[in-house]
């Protein structure tokens, strides 16, 4: 068995000769070793890993061999080049001629437990790679599979301890979607068992022909929150074209159903936002806007009620006792004696249940007229202290 250097891995006919110059000899002429690789699958299937230049290879002579052929039997691995087992930067981190920035090619913990090898990567010269690590030792352990391309794209399978996950991400991780497991997982950002998709821009999600359902099963809640400052906003669409949500249906019907503790819309905002006067809540169409309700509708307001149209029409269902009735209680009442309640949401009856006010209306004439705890339909007069001391242990 012979030792040379791999000069040239050019090969006009494409049968994987490379050109070497033999070791220890006093000649400098090359010599043509073939290429043998440990996998052959006919014509369909294979594995070739065509050592570089500059590579130090072993290679021999078959006995029975008539041609008297040089085949190659492998590379010699050196620890100051290899880049598997050095944590090395890359030639194309230093020029993204050579194929962009790549960071993650070496494993820098090879070696680190019980001082054993125990990672198997491949990479190429542009810096293309996979990596299988089983390190490990009494405790700690870095396992899993990684595989990268050149410019940073890549998907990291992670079945470390700690930090048991999946996690698919484009070039820098701009955009990248992360699964983590039940057990073993450090993820403060997702929990465990959790989803995250993440991108630096724009997100699409497109059914062509089926349904989009977005469905919590027996969780929490679903939120959609917008929380964007505006910095990226056009300069000239500042304020139609970041920081709103828009929900639009073109041919059908926007439906919203409920089965619980009912719909709320709640308008808060700063008097002066962007110049404007505050947040309101507005309802407008180019054909009618109707309201139905089996047990009242209520209306009120701190300020004025302002009503106008062509004209105006008030009825009453005379039938059944009904009357229409302008100021119908004495002014020295106050507003809880009056027949207009507020009905509140459930994170606002927690709210109260663990501070003992509640927190959306501040006016003192406001605060006087609902019902402390959750919602009924009968108004009481009750204190918080009274409704407090009165709870169960079933709530």
């Amino acid at each position: 068995m012979y030792v040379g250097t791999v000069v040239s891995k050019k090969d006009f006919t494409g049968q994987g000769c490379l050109t070497v110059i033999p070791h220890n000899l006093d000649t400098k002429q090359t010599i043509e070793v073939k290429y043998v690789s440990f996998y052959g699958g006919g014509k369909y299937a294979g594995a070739t890993f065509v050592p570089e230049e500059n590579t130090e290879i072993l290679y021999d002579r078959a006995v029975n061999d008539k041609n008297a052929h040089y085949y190659y039997m492998g590379s010699v691995v050196n620890p100051s080049i290899d880049r598997i087992q050095k944590n090395e930067m890359h030639p194309s981190d230093k020029n993204p001629s050579l194929g962009g920035s790549n960071k993650n090619t070496a494993d820098s913990d090879d070696y680190k437990q019980n001082n054993q090898s125990m990672s198997y990567g491949i990479s190429t010269p542009l810096g293309n790679h996979m990596l299988l690590r089983d390190n490990r030792n009494n405790k700690e352990d870095k396992k899993g599979v990684r595989l990268g391309s050149a410019e940073g794209r890549g998907l990291n399978l992670d079945d470390s301890s700690n930090t048991k996950k999946v996690n698919l991400y484009s070039k820098d991780q701009a955009a990248s979607l992360k699964l983590t497991d039940l057990e073993g997982v450090d993820d403060k950002e997702i929990g465990p068992e959790g989803a995250l998709l993440r991108a630096s821009r724009n997100v699409t999600v497109e059914s062509k022909e089926g349904d989009m359902v977005f469905r919590v099963k027996d969780g929490r809640n679903i939120k959609i929150i917008n929380s964007s400052t505006r910095s990226h906003a056009s300069k000239n669409q500042r304020r139609s074209s970041s920081g709103n949500i828009q929900i639009v249906s073109d041919r059908g019907e926007v439906r919203i159903i409920n089965h619980g503790n009912g719909v709320f819309i709640d308008c808060i905002g700063d008097e002066q936002q962007d110049g404007t006067t505050g947040a309101s809540f507005q309802v407008r169409s180019n054909n009618k806007i109707q309201l139905f309700a089996d047990n009242g509708i209520d209306l009120k307001s701190l300020g004025d009620i302002n009503i106008s149209g062509r004209s105006i029409f008030l009825q009453s269902d005379v039938e059944r006792g009904g009357r229409i009735e302008l100021n119908p209680y004495e002014t020295t009442k106050t507003l809880d004696q009056g027949s207009i309640g507020i009905r509140k949401t459930n994170e606002e009856i927690d709210y109260e249940t663990f501070f003992g006010i509640f927190p959306f209306f501040f006016d003192p004439l406001w605060n006087n007229n609902y019902t402390v705890g959750p919602n009924t339909d009968v108004r009481l007069k009750q204190s918080a202290d009274d409704f407090f001391f009165g709870l169960t242990d079933e709530g």
